[in-house]
């Protein structure tokens, strides 16, 4: 969410005045291009599509990203990211969210060095041992 802050708005909560300097809450940046003074830009912390900077790009706000590598915490963003999708799916259980699911676990995948055929093995396995989820059993509890 951006918010441009005139001379005259009151602060959002979190944010003060210090000795005449304007002190943002962590998470909080300023954006400089702002005709009224000031933007608060949110923070994301998150991986995004390769193409999401340059969409926001062309909406006219700057996307400052970085590039990750396994040792920068990519394959940990992967996990958060599933976790982040399958939330949403929950929320909103629709075609386009699954996608997304589905787009995370074969970056996932790829990242870990299994091939998509060989979890379609593993998942037609258990499917043969374990069961599908066909039939909607819920499990209550045991004694």
């Amino acid at each position: 969410m951006l918010r441009c802050l005139g001379s005259r708005e009151r602060w959002p909560s979190g944010l003060r005045r210090t000795l005449g300097k304007r002190v943002e809450p962590k998470g909080f940046r300023r954006f400089k291009s702002c005709p009224l003074r000031q933007i608060i830009m949110k923070r994301y912390n998150k991986l995004v599509r390769d193409k999401i900077p340059a969409i926001i790009k062309s909406t006219g706000a700057i996307a400052h990203t970085k590039v990750l590598n396994k040792d920068d915490g990519y394959i940990s963003a992967l996990k958060d990211k599933l976790v982040e999708e399958a939330l949403e799916v929950k929320e909103t259980p629709v075609a386009e969210e699954l996608a997304d699911v589905i787009e995370v676990v074969q970056a996932l995948a790829k990242q870990l060095g299994i091939s998509l055929s060989k979890i379609e093995k593993i998942r037609e396995k258990k499917n043969k041992t374990n069961g599908s989820f066909d039939k909607r059993i819920f499990l209550e509890s045991t004694d």
